[in-house]
């Protein structure tokens, strides 16, 4: 049952200790002692919230239709691929393979296009928005059918495919791994012991086995598209610091390791920066640049003086860099209460987790995928709320589940 809480926790603190150890990337001392204190609190925060809600009561919902909402879901997403990558991309579908060998030109055109503003596309991030909570069924519910049954395989491979042409066409890595570590989540809901006991039968061999050969792969696209976005960049320092490392994109190996250890490292030296800045709050719709988008658009609220904003002040930027989950929730609430909110998170994780070990309720299985998600990026920053209509649709989803009718079952 703390399978979910190992791995969530264990990438927090290995991040953490790699960002203090300056092994690769030397930061500057910066407010060491506030930001060691915040994150033991936010540990404890999320194991004593995690443990707490394992002794949820739990019990199965009302309705069954899952199939249906995924089906839907996977019909949907299909159905709006070419308008979305059209309308966000600015790429022609005829010019995929240039794309894929050149994801550093699909990048600069999806940049183009995005600064063109979000009026011409209102009527798609409706639509979006209308059936984000159908397509956030559509990947845990086949996954869970194949890792489970041995079913529904096309469908769960449909699904994996139609986001990596999405990855070729906005020339990013982040749907490789948004679908990676849900596919992960349900994998662990289903067989949390598979990466603890890979050699205790055929089964858990062949899944570790599999999860270790689809990750040199996700790491080998991440490596090609960033090494190429990057162009001949040799050291790379960030914006408005004099933070500096080196690259060698002829070196695999060294590269992945570097940025891998900027990504998972430098949103800390932004955290330990947001102690010294002067922000304002913006009471629930700053942690997400959609929302942000929607507060600006539908009450005319102003997010410049917020605390990611007010890094520009403090030796950091605002932009283009992440600076950790714990930073843009500071948007919204004071930095001293973030551990609270974090208790809350792990709650629902656990809470959400065991009902689904012990019910197999699908809604359960998606509440659980993407707040793992989420909570997994959050040494990097919050992943889920920059998806403007799937975070919308997960909302809505999460309240469905916290106060939806439920028929007792008998505690396994």
């Amino acid at each position: 049952m703390y399978v979910p809480l190992l791995l969530v926790v264990g990438l927090w603190v290995f991040s953490y200790v790699a960002y203090e150890s300056n092994v690769i990337i030397v930061y500057p001392e910066s407010n060491s002692v506030l930001l060691g204190m915040f994150f033991l609190a936010s540990v404890f925060a999320a194991s004593s919230g995690y443990h707490l809600g394992l002794g949820k009561r739990v019990g199965a919902s009302h309705f069954q239709n899952y199939r249906s909402y995924a089906i839907i879901g996977l019909v949907s997403y299909l159905a709006l691929f070419l308008p979305v990558v059209y309308n966000y991309t600015g790429n022609n579908v005829s010019n995929i393979l240039t794309l894929f060998l050149e994801p550093g030109t699909a990048y600069s055109n999806m940049q183009s296009q995005l600064k063109e503003g979000r009026e011409g596309r209102a009527w798609l991030l409706v639509v979006k928005i209308l059936v984000a909570p159908f397509v956030l069924f559509a990947l845990p519910y086949f996954a869970y059918r194949f890792f489970k049954f041995r079913k529904d395989g096309f469908y769960f491979f449909l699904i994996v495919f139609a986001f990596f042409l999405m990855s070729v066409f906005r020339g990013t890595d982040k749907e490789v791994f948004d679908v990676f570590v849900w596919s992960i989540a349900v994998l662990i809901a289903v067989r949390p012991l598979f990466l603890f006991v890979p050699f205790r039968n055929l089964t858990n061999f062949k899944y570790i086995t599999i999860f270790v050969l689809v990750l040199v792969v996700v790491f080998s696209l991440f490596s090609y598209k960033k090494s190429n976005r990057l162009g001949e960049v040799e050291t790379r320092c960030y914006s408005g610091t004099d933070i500096c490392y080196e690259l060698d994109r002829s070196d695999a190996t060294q590269f992945v390791t570097v940025m891998g250890y900027s990504y998972l490292t430098q949103g800390y030296y932004g955290l330990s920066r947001a102690f010294d800045a002067d922000y304002d709050y913006s009471w629930g719709m700053g942690h997400s640049p959609s929302l942000q988008y929607l507060g600006a658009a539908l009450f005319d609220m102003q997010f410049d003086d917020n605390l990611v904003s007010s890094l520009d002040d403090v030796g950091w930027v605002s932009r283009g860099q992440w600076s950790t989950g714990f930073v843009w929730l500071g948007n919204d609430i004071p930095l001293a209460v973030i551990p609270l909110f974090i208790f809350f998170a792990f709650f629902l994780l656990s809470w959400s987790y065991r009902e689904f070990r012990e019910t197999q309720e699908i809604l359960a299985l998606v509440v659980f995928v993407y707040g793992f998600y989420n909570l997994l990026y959050m040494p990097l920053n919050l992943q889920l709320p920059k998806t403007g209509d799937l975070y919308l649709g997960y909302l809505f989803l999460l309240l469905v589940f916290i106060f939806r009718k439920r028929r007792r079952v008998a505690n396994c």
